[in-house]
């Protein structure tokens, strides 16, 4: 159980907490599906924080989508600008009062 987020609400400290993973499943579909999922979740709530590691399969999806995201409507922002456009609030993603079970 994930309670950083809601910790970080109670004390005001400024922070983001995931919405989509993206590689929990290692091929190339997989990771496609999921950043087809944090898209459609942007665009429905206005952001979404996108993680994942650096295996070579979700270098070589990001590298092949990522050109494609701004005809989507989308922007690639960093951590920082994603807590400052978020304003340290949960979205429904994060469970309840921001803690994942």
């Amino acid at each position: 159980k994930t309670v950083a987020a809601a910790e970080a609400q109670r004390i005001g400290l400024a922070s983001v907490s995931r919405d989509v993973f993206l590689d929990d499943e290692r091929t190339a579909e997989a990771i496609t599906r999921q950043l087809q999922t944090a898209i459609k979740l942007a665009q429905k709530q206005g952001s979404a924080v996108v993680i994942g590691h650096p295996y070579p399969v979700t270098l070589d999806v990001l590298e092949r989508e990522l050109p494609r995201l701004k005809a989507q409507g989308v922007e690639w922002i960093d951590l920082r600008s994603m807590i400052s456009e978020r304003g340290n609030q949960a979205s429904a993603a994060h469970g309840k009062n921001g803690v994942y079970r």
